[in-house]
């Protein structure tokens, strides 16, 4: 065998690595990937040997959740709100197909929401962060127009609000 020739052997479930050259051979359990128990640390005499006993590696211990008060969150973290403004260009079935596809709504909500926007011309759609506000905004500006209607020019309007 030659000076860095390394072989590996298969007793039961153990695998055995050992070298000529090195000073060492490492026992490991391959079903669990981990060192367990003992590395053999041989001289170079081959005739002394020294044992030193290995603890497996613990997994990282998990990070305590502690409970946050809502209150104290949005103090941290400012709400905003996209409204959406009404409009004569557009339908009820563009409306809640909009919500339905860009906010994920259910379409009893959004048609409850078609229903606000069409009688007191503006409703509450969305709450979230600033920069996930304008988002949602300009993905409402930028849906299209009405195809229903003939007279349709182009995307409804929404505009971002401080949620108070």
């Amino acid at each position: 065998m030659r000076k860095d020739d390394w072989r590996a052997t298969s007793a039961t479930s153990w695998w055995i690595a050992a070298s000529v050259s090195k000073t060492f051979i490492a026992v490991q359990d391959p079903f669990h990937e981990m060192d367990y128990g003992l590395i053999c640390l041989v001289a170079r005499d081959h005739r002394k040997a020294a044992y030193q006993s290995m603890d497996p590696i613990a997994p990282p211990k998990e990070r305590e959740q502690t409970a946050v008060d809502s209150e104290a969150l949005a103090k941290q973290i400012p709400r905003y709100h996209v409204v959406l403004l009404d409009d004569e260009d557009h339908t009820y079935e563009y409306v809640i197909e909009m919500l339905m596809r860009l906010f994920r709504h259910g379409r009893e909500t959004a048609w409850k929401m078609a229903w606000e926007v069409d009688h007191r011309g503006r409703s509450i759609v969305y709450t979230t962060n600033k920069e996930q506000a304008e988002h949602k905004r300009s993905q409402i500006q930028s849906y299209g127009a009405d195809r229903r209607l003939s007279g349709s020019k182009g995307s409804m309007s929404a505009v971002v609000e401080k949620a108070d």
